[in-house]
């Protein structure tokens, strides 16, 4: 995945729509779930996932449903060659 990827982050500054979150919802190195950020307005981010229940939930309210949730987040390249 790596190769298709511009980078990987943990931290929020400098998200963009479009970049992946990957979910380690318990801490314990494995990934649980991932989510593309849809939305960020007033500094706050907005992601979508497999259903519309989850259409523009906010990462606040994601970390807040899962306390010890560690991300990362991933940029994929506009280019695949």
């Amino acid at each position: 995945m790596e190769r298709h990827m511009l980078r990987s982050k943990r931290n929020t500054s400098n998200a963009f729509i479009g970049d992946i979150i990957v979910d380690d919802w318990k801490n314990d190195g494995k990934v649980d779930h991932a989510s593309i950020i849809t939305k960020i307005s007033n500094g706050k981010i907005y992601v979508s996932q497999h259903n519309k229940n989850y259409k523009y939930r906010s990462l606040a309210a994601q970390r807040s449903a899962e306390p010890k949730m560690n991300i990362w987040i991933y940029r994929p390249k506009l280019e695949w060659y």
